[in-house]
C-alpha cells in the first residue's frame, strides 16, 4: 500500500498500524477505532530493515518510521494487517509513503518536498526485489 505525505522528501515505511483512526487537523470529525475489539496495534510484516538498507544503497532517501499516521493511511494500514491476520497463510504487508511529485508542488505553488516519478518508480521495484528475495 502506498500513501502521500506533504512533509517529506523521503520514501516513508510504516511499521505500525494503530487502532484508532484520528481525524485530520482542523475537522470536527471525532477520533473512532479502525476495527472495534481489535487489538491496540498490529506490526507491518514487511522486511523493513531489509527494504531500508537496499534503498539507501540505491541511492533513494528513505527511513522508517513508528507509525502510518493517523487518519486514512493508518486505518488502511490496520485494517488490511486486521484483515489477513486469521489467514493460515498471512501476505507480507506494510504502508510506504512517498512524496509529491515535483509538478504537483509546483502547481499548487507549495514550498513542499517532492520526488520524481522515476525516482519512485526505482523505489517501488527495490521494495518489490525485497519483498520477492525474502519471500
Amino acid at each position: 500500500m502506498r500513501g502521500q505525505p506533504r512533509d517529506s522528501n523521503t520514501a516513508l515505511h510504516a511499521k505500525l498500524g494503530q487502532r484508532v483512526r484520528l481525524p485530520r487537523q482542523r475537522t470536527h470529525i471525532p477520533a473512532r477505532l479502525c476495527v472495534p475489539g481489535g487489538p491496540a496495534a498490529y506490526f507491518a510484516t514487511l522486511p523493513l530493515p531489509t527494504m531500508l538498507k537496499a534503498l539507501v544503497a540505491e541511492g533513494i532517501p528513505s527511513y522508517v518510521s513508528s507509525t502510518a499516521g493517523t487518519y486514512l493511511c493508518n486505518q488502511t494500514l490496520y485494517w488490511t494487517l486486521h484483515t489477513v491476520s486469521t489467514r493460515l497463510r498471512r501476505p507480507a504487508v506494510g504502508f510506504v509513503h512517498f512524496p509529491l511529485l515535483p509538478a504537483m508542488v509546483a502547481g499548487a505553488g507549495l514550498e513542499q518536498p517532492s520526488m520524481d516519478f522515476p525516482l519512485m518508480l526505482r523505489a517501488v521495484e527495490t521494495i518489490l526485489g525485497v519483498i520477492a528475495a525474502d519471500a
